[in-house]
């Protein structure tokens, strides 16, 4: 058989073998969620088209069936693409793209806890093909190009990002997707490829506004690279595809605006203080991204030091048999092999001082908020092994490497079994009982999780804190009741929930017991007293 057959051959068996693991892991993450998250529920609720309803809905401050609020995200239409994006723009801060996928997904599947982790399968795969059609595209061997895109399938950490129903996924594939079409056309300068790009653009854009900074650093990248051949046709076919690309966005969604003033409107006060935290979190999330999740507290330090060591000697020896290292530093930036590492440094330099200096929220700084720059790490891994690994050295450590990313991301998703089953009881017991429930918030982000096990007839009150207190419900007809109480939710405290218990109280209900961080929330358990 001719030789090249065969170099080509036997890496993509064990592509196509390493995918199917992939697609275990997430299926076998998707199938153990115990709880949608809040992100889900938002999710879930903007893809039936009914976010907008929710806003004002006309079931707060009155016992109603809990099957009236769940409802609010299960789809009573097909096709609601412009009322999808309108409330997309209104009531939420992200660009439709990814809702509309999933009320076509939704549609299909029906809806339920692994309906959206279902669905970023199909992402995640993809994003580990393109990741290894990219590095075949900047010279890397078949070894190293599957190992770059096996690495990103069976990392733990993308697994884990993976379970949650929102764009992230999405936004993974799009990154690479524009980075892909955008290789193309620096080698090729055609004008399909050019069409190819606009399209990507688009799609990137309207699956997340963070997807600026991608486009933004390959306009720095694509005019250092025309100026420096003295090539202003394509630079100037380039900004009017970009151009083009960015006025195909404002006519599908023009009120992307509205999303912009509700995040000005929602940005928390600048404190000096914070910024140390913050950058200390920016760090965690590099180090989570490739710490191994086997819970050893000294192999992961292990792990990650000889990751670190290696790499670092690696680069050395790389470094010191370059006759000319300023020529060719020059040269590799002055080709299509210096964008990735120049994505990863401007985007992920922006991403941590708009987080830093707290233009992001305190809680979005984690690895799947870095989703529009992770998977350029791994090419760009592909490309570090290429240029410092010799061929015979990976072809031994590759194997390895993939075996022991699995053991660890398997091991990471049995504790997570574990523990989701003991959720799941704990909601069986003392939630999933048909007992009426009063909730101190109505907000789709408490409201979805709260009531996605409750049985349909369960009769439920939900409304603020504070009107509660001025308004308390008759309680006469039940013999015993649940209060879920969410402190984390729009400026409910310690000293209100003491308030509505003490009107519990005064019904002829006393306390019997409580649950702490069940489902985000305190859940209180009051029986029924004479008095």
């Amino acid at each position: 058989m001719n030789k090249k057959v065969l170099v080509f051959r036997k890496p993509i068996i064990i592509l196509i073998i390493g995918i199917f693991i992939g697609v275990f892991l997430l299926k076998w993450q998707a199938s153990v969620i115990p709880v949608i998250s809040y992100a889900d529920g938002v999710s879930y609720i903007s893809a039936a088209g009914n976010q907008g309803y929710y806003e004002h809905n006309t079931l707060t401050g009155t016992w109603v069936h809990a099957s009236q609020w769940k409802e609010f995200w299960k789809e009573s239409s097909f096709f609601q693409f412009d009322k999808i994006r309108y409330d997309i723009a209104h009531y939420d801060i992200h660009p439709p793209l990814y809702f509309w996928i999933l009320h076509i997904w939704s549609y299909i599947v029906g809806i339920d806890l692994s309906t959206g982790p279902i669905l970023n399968i199909f992402f995640h795969v993809l994003t580990s093909i393109l990741i290894f059609i990219i590095c075949r595209r900047l010279q890397c061997s078949y070894l190293i190009a599957v190992a770059a895109g096996l690495l990103w399938l069976l990392n733990g950490s993308i697994v884990s990002a993976a379970q949650e129903t929102r764009q992230y996924s999405l936004l993974a594939l799009c990154s690479v997707l524009y980075l892909w079409c955008l290789l193309a056309y620096l080698q090729k300068k055609s004008v399909r490829t050019l069409i190819y790009l606009t399209i990507a653009a688009v799609l990137g854009m309207l699956t997340h506004y963070h997807f600026g900074l991608l486009v933004s650093t390959s306009v720095m990248y694509v005019a250092i690279y025309m100026i420096s051949k003295k090539n202003w046709v394509h630079l100037f076919r380039f900004v009017v595809a970009l151009g083009i690309a960015a006025l195909i966005f404002f006519m599908i969604h023009p009120e992307f605006y509205v999303s912009f003033e509700r995040q000005v409107f929602q940005a928390q006060a600048f404190s000096v203080e914070n910024m140390i935290p913050r950058a200390i979190n920016c760090r965690n999330t590099i180090i989570e991204l490739f710490k191994p999740k086997i819970p050893i507290g000294w192999l992961q330090k292990l792990a990650l030091f000889i990751a670190f060591t290696g790499s670092v000697i690696l680069g050395i020896k790389y470094t010191k048999k370059q006759k000319n290292k300023v020529n060719s530093l020059k040269h590799f930036f002055r080709t299509h092999k210096g964008l990735p590492i120049f994505a990863v440094l401007i985007i992920t330099s922006i991403s941590f001082a708009l987080y830093i200096f707290q233009y992001s929220p305190l809680h979005a700084m984690n690895v799947k908020y870095m989703m529009l720059v992770v998977p350029i790490y791994f090419i760009l891994i592909g490309q570090f092994f290429h240029l410092v690994i010799p061929q015979k050295l990976m072809a031994y450590m590759f194997i390895p490497i993939i075996i022991f990313q699995t053991i660890d991301t398997s091991i990471n998703i049995k504790r997570y079994e574990i523990n989701s089953k003991k959720l799941e009881k704990a909601i069986s017991e003392n939630i999933a009982t048909g007992t009426p429930i009063i909730l101190d918030s109505s907000g789709r982000g408490v409201l979805p999780r709260i009531l996605w096990h409750v049985d349909d007839n369960t009769n439920v009150y939900a409304t603020t804190q504070s009107n509660l207190i001025s308004e308390f419900p008759e309680l006469k007809t039940y013999s015993h009741i649940l209060y879920v109480s969410n402190l984390e939710y729009h400026g409910n405290n310690l000293e209100n929930q003491m308030a509505i218990l003490e009107k519990f109280d005064k019904q002829g209900y006393k306390l019997k017991g409580e649950i702490t961080n069940l489902v985000n929330s305190k859940i209180f358990l009051l029986i029924k007293t004479d008095k």
